[in-house]
């Protein structure tokens, strides 16, 4: 089933080592976005990691591997960007990708709404998490905040991951915990899984045409439709999950676009824009950049993909991806 969930601004609290022991899908979240959450973790696992990792291998005797990642990463300091993507992928690979029944510590975990945070108290409008006591320095959560328009979805910032490093206090006890909580935001999943039907119909008629090998100039016009680039519109939920994972990875360097200026880091023309400044370094430390990566490395295997975001099957096409 595909997973259709696009995203454009996707913000983050902290972006710390991820040493969690499997992850948790908290009882926030319906059977339709746990099935949606396992799913989408799996492929990252099983097919976009592997994908990428051998992608970035042969990049340097493949002219269009080499040409993919460049339209990502620039020409400036390519050799650099080539290591530090790679080891970016082989620390997204060395997280533990078990889904657990129970919450408890080192855990990677996933909420679908924010109803875990209060008010410290009615003085120290700073926010408390219920489930572990712990207040945080914000007032008002990334979900809550304007994000750019979206053409498919509104506005609004559509997921946040926060790290909590380091021991704490609990009932009177210190307890080591190096959790990390990825929260999906609640208007973006609500919108994203009530449209789905709908989404599957467009991305099908998008992909149809794509494979009937429609003009640059129709290319255009579907791109003007969707308010999107095809990378954009086959960019999926599986894609917001790892822009997240990215945030939480050591060093401490893959950030988002900042959702104060507008995300101007994230959606392929962003990204491309990031790629073809002088601040080379800007695109190897963009969570969005690593995610395109990620997915067109798999879709490369069937697909072509030119610098303007354009898709286009090749003769041994067989499927539509779900992303």
């Amino acid at each position: 089933m595909w997973q259709i969930l696009s995203f454009s601004v996707i913000s983050t609290i902290a972006s710390l080592s991820l040493t969690t022991s499997a992850y948790y899908i908290d009882g926030s979240c319906s059977a339709d976005a746990r099935s949606t959450i396992e799913q989408s973790m799996a492929d990252i696992k099983d097919v976009i990691i592997p994908d990428t990792s051998n992608l970035l291998r042969s990049v340097t005797s493949d002219e269009e591997k080499h040409d993919f990642v460049s339209w990502l990463f620039g020409n400036g300091d390519f050799e650099n960007a080539v290591w530090v993507a790679t080891d970016v992928f082989k620390k997204l690979g060395e997280i533990d990708y078990n889904l657990q029944t129970y919450m408890g510590l080192n855990q990677l975990q996933i909420f679908c709404d924010e109803g875990r945070f209060v008010k410290n108290t009615e003085s120290d409008k700073r926010l408390r998490d219920k489930t572990n006591g712990l207040v945080f320095q914000f007032t008002q959560t990334e979900c809550q905040k304007n994000g750019i328009f979206d053409a498919i979805f509104g506005s609004g910032t559509q997921a946040w991951t926060v790290k909590l490093n380091g021991k704490r206090d609990q009932d009177g006890i210190r307890v080591s915990d190096t959790r990390v909580e990825l929260q999906i935001c609640p208007d973006y999943l609500k919108k994203a899984l009530s449209r789905k039907k709908t989404l599957t119909a467009r991305i099908k008629e998008l992909m149809k045409r794509i494979r009937s090998g429609f003009s640059n100039k129709q290319n255009m016009n579907i791109a003007t439709v969707y308010g999107r680039q095809h990378m954009d519109v086959l960019c999926g939920f599986t894609c917001t999950l790892l822009h997240e994972l990215t945030h939480s990875l050591t060093p401490a360097t893959i950030h988002a676009g900042d959702s104060r200026q507008g995300g101007e880091n994230t959606g392929w023309v962003a990204v491309r824009k990031l790629a073809d400044g002088s601040n080379y370094k800007a695109a190897q430390n963009n969570a969005d950049t690593m995610a395109y990566l990620g997915i067109g490395s798999t879709l490369l295997k069937e697909y072509t993909i030119d610098q303007n975001g354009n898709v286009r099957p090749r003769p041994n096409a067989r499927r539509w991806l779900r992303w």
